[in-house]
């Protein structure tokens, strides 16, 4: 009877041992796991405001947010005041997440048949007050 006691505390001590260490590994399998990359579309860049450089630093702080930019290149005019991003493609849920990294309330769609973007951003004199991290 001593001996079926003894064996029983050893059974029960090594499935504690046993559950516990499964418990670690999962944790740590978990805590290693690389956190995901937002697909957010694809995005261009058009500098408005004729300052060089401007377009590279928006698409650089979009980078750093998870965002997919594709193309940094100027817009066809440069009297861009305020930051403006264009949903090219059905829905506004890219545009808007856009729009909310860079803090931004001017945003609306205008698609276009070629679509070879998702989001255009047109950078804006107000530049460097959308690409400050709070």
């Amino acid at each position: 009877m001593k001996y079926v006691y003894y064996g029983a505390i050893v059974l029960l001590s090594g499935l504690i041992l046993f559950f516990f260490l499964l418990g670690r590994q999962q944790k740590a399998a978990v805590e290693a796991a690389p956190a995901p990359v937002p697909s957010v579309g694809s995005l261009q860049i058009l500098n408005g405001t004729g300052k060089p450089g401007a377009a590279q630093l928006v698409g650089d702080f979009l980078r750093k947010q998870g965002f997919d930019v594709k193309e940094i290149g100027n817009a066809p005019d440069w009297n861009y005041e305020e930051t403006l991003v264009v949903s090219r493609e059905r829905g506004m849920e890219t545009a808007e997440s856009v729009a909310g990294a860079l803090r931004t309330a001017n945003c609306l769609k205008l698609r276009n048949d070629t679509r070879l973007f998702d989001v255009t951003v047109f950078v804006g004199r107000d530049y460097l007050q959308r690409i400050v991290t709070p």
